[in-house]
């Protein structure tokens, strides 16, 4: 967070003094507060990341905030630390951490009065940023801009930057940085004594601090109470920076306990309430030495001298305005030091000694002296400072123009030589078009016949779907309705009595194998339908193939027993395989039927496996009466082949097909040998899943 809040540091809070330094005091409060919105400042903890972080972004970033605290104390020190975040960022590639480096050389020089170096290095920056497309870190450059030309008192150009920012930051993601733009406009508003536009800004920027959910917003409340200070609404003033203070406390920052309960003391004293305002200026002075801010104690005890003298408390005021003198002339604040001594010989005045207070007086008439020279000198200096600023504004400018002026010439050339290039691309791709359209057509009659070939394919694989289909439909009305018709017939003479005993039993018998050739057809019918569906998945698993095998055989154990014929188990107990447990039951359960169905009694039947390493074979070997050449190629396909077994009982036709269907899907295979008289083998071909 500290890289993207660093361009707020120079508006963090808005700080208040009495009305006769106030012009002073307003352009030290833009560049001398906290370096990081949203953080409170820890030295020790940013000291110990900066040495000890192996985090390099991190290293970085408090080596920066170190450079910006710094900066308003000891500018060696401020640039040393900014010297060292750009170094790291120079070898790790950290384009956003070199701009933010020399955006902190920028500052250091800014608040030692060194303008050109800190335009100097602010330009650097956004130069930087520029060529490396870093637009969030431009936005940064343009806020610093912004605020340096509020302290060289060139509004436009202040404007210029801040509404800039704000137009680049509605492309960012970086929602803060719109927030910053949109501060920075309504500091220029309250700078052009446009309070409604500046109050409108100002809240714009409240609000997206809170839709972010940031904790530390002291600054920004204490900036609207600036707006209705300055605009002597005095009760909103008192509103807002008592927020400021609530939410000082709330994140524990200690410069905002002091600045907010300093503005409060301030409204109280236009109010004239000496006395209230005496007790927030106490309270502000407090914070103040806890935090060793020395301009911030002497500021405060200006204006609790002034709020003393309205209230006649002349002794205490003139022991709180010769400390407040002392740490001033430390400081070299020339206007602090005429405040202070001005209050010192009214003191002196109210008690009586006035001696003192016209020594006092003389002194404070020096100070007056050197305020006013002072003030030339500055003003001599900010006349140079601008006039140089402007000329390289203007040889910028120039430069700029000229750069626009060869940057047309280029985009010109270029369009001409894009146009000549495109001409030419153009007639070899008529050529190529001429010189491949035989070829071309070729490949179109090519694609044209192939695509009917699939036509022609897909048609007859129509015909012989829908030929089956109606097979099926036929099987289904005859194979059906005669066994549910006999059903029918045996429950109706059962019903009214016209069996005996023995005849029930014999029937029952013959109906029961009717209906078990019945259910074995719809068992196949059903396992023929699922087969045809797009959606239907295998379901693997690992399978014991002797136990199926067994398992299977007991399903036709009575029909075997009837026709005494032998069932040989041949696989290994042990022989295990991965496959779909309803399909492999399928496909057994068929072959085993139409082995037991088409042999003789006292007959074999046999079912073995061998596997190599890619498929398990599995063959089903009957004694039973053969099939010849003819039959064993129908037997697979949707043609139905529909015979009696060797003991008249009846079949689907179905059977085979179904299994050849499912094993297909599965990259299987199903085969026959077979001679008429002395039997069948089945053999199925299953690959081996992983």
């Amino acid at each position: 967070m500290g890289d993207i809040f660093r361009i707020l540091r120079m508006r963090r809070y808005g700080v208040l003094c009495s009305m006769k330094v106030f012009s002073l005091i307003f352009i030290w409060a833009l560049c001398v507060i906290l370096s990081v919105h949203g953080k409170n400042y820890d030295k020790d903890s940013f000291l110990r990341i900066a040495s000890e972080d192996k985090d390099y972004s991190r290293r970085v970033s408090a080596l920066l905030d170190l450079g910006d605290h710094f900066s308003t104390l000891n500018k060696d020190s401020a640039i040393m630390y900014a010297k060292e975040a750009f170094e790291i960022s120079q070898r790790v590639n950290n384009i956003r951490g070199e701009a933010n480096a020399l955006y902190c050389y920028g500052l250091a020089y800014l608040n030692s009065g060194e303008l050109m170096k800190a335009r100097s290095y602010y330009q650097q920056g956004i130069k930087l940023c520029e060529d490396h497309k870093e637009s969030d870190g431009k936005i940064e450059g343009y806020l610093h801009f912004s605020t340096f030309y509020h302290l060289l008192g060139k509004t436009d150009s202040m404007k210029y930057y801040a509404f800039n920012a704000l137009e680049l930051s509605q492309k960012t993601k970086i929602i803060s940085l719109k927030a910053g733009a949109a501060q920075h406009i309504g500091n220029y508003y309250m700078v052009e004594g446009d309070f409604a536009k500046a109050l409108f800004y100002c809240q714009q920027t409240l609000q997206i601090w809170q839709s972010m959910g940031q904790a530390n917003i002291a600054g920004i409340y204490s900036d609207i109470g600036n707006i209705y200070y300055k605009e002597k609404i005095y009760p909103k003033a008192l509103e807002y920076y008592g927020k400021a203070y609530d939410n000082a406390v709330k994140t524990n920052d200690l410069d905002a306990f002091g600045f907010s309960l300093n503005n409060i003391g301030l409204v109280y004293y236009q109010l004239d309430s000496p006395d209230a305002a005496i007790n927030y200026y106490k309270r502000a002075i407090k914070y103040y030495t806890s935090n060793s801010n020395g301009f911030g104690i002497s500021n405060t005890q200006a204006n609790l001298a002034d709020a003393y003298l309205k209230s006649r408390q002349y002794k205490l005021a003139l022991e709180i305005a010769q400390n407040g003198l002392i740490i001033a002339r430390e400081l070299h604040f020339q206007k602090l030091m005429l405040q202070l001594s001005t209050a010192i010989a009214e003191a002196d005045g109210g008690l009586g000694n006035y001696k003192e207070a016209w020594i006092n007086q003389k002194l404070a008439s020096r100070y007056q002296d050197s305020v006013n020279q002072l003030t030339i000198t500055q003003a001599a200096t900010d006349y140079q400072t601008k006039i140089e600023i402007e000329k390289k504004d203007h040889e910028n400018n120039l430069l700029k123009e000229e750069g626009e002026r060869q940057k047309v010439e280029l985009t010109t050339k270029n369009q001409l030589t894009f146009f000549i290039g495109t001409i030419m691309i153009l007639c070899l791709i008529i050529a190529l078009i001429a010189l491949n359209s035989s070829t071309k057509r070729k490949r179109q009659l090519l694609l044209m016949a192939k695509l009917n070939e699939e036509i022609t394919e897909q048609k007859k694989i129509l015909e012989e779907t829908d030929e089956l289909k109606t097979k099926l439909f036929s099987i289904v009305s005859h194979d059906f309705k005669s066994p549910l018709a006999s059903l029918q017939l045996f429950l109706s003479m059962f019903e009214e009595g016209d069996f005996t005993k023995d005849e029930v039993k014999e029937l029952s018998g013959k109906l029961m194998e009717r209906m078990n050739v019945t259910f074995s057809f719809i068992e196949n019918l059903l396992g023929w339908a699922q087969s045809q569906m797009n959606g239907y998945i295998p379901n693997f698993s690992t399978l014991n193939l002797y136990n199926i095998a067994a398992e299977n055989f007991e399903l036709y154990r009575k029909q075997a027993e009837a026709k005494e014929i032998t069932f040989h188990n041949q696989i290994n107990t042990d022989e295990e395989m991965v496959a779909d447990e309803n399909m492999l039951k399928l496909v057994l359960r068929n072959l085993m039927s139409n082995a037991i169905k088409y042999t003789e009694k006292g007959g074999e039947v046999k079912i073995s496996s061998t596997r190599n390493d890619n498929y398990v074979f599995i063959s089903v070997c009957d004694t039973g009466v053969g099939m010849t050449e003819a039959m064993m190629h129908k037997i697979f396909t949707s043609q139905r082949v529909n015979t009696y077994g060797t003991d008249n009982e009846p079949g689907t036709g179905l059977g085979l097909m179904l299994c050849r269907e499912f094993l297909e899907k599965i990259g299987g295979s199903i085969s026959v040998k077979s001679e008429v008289g002395k039997g069948s083998v089945f053999s199925v071909n299953i690959p081996l899943q992983q």
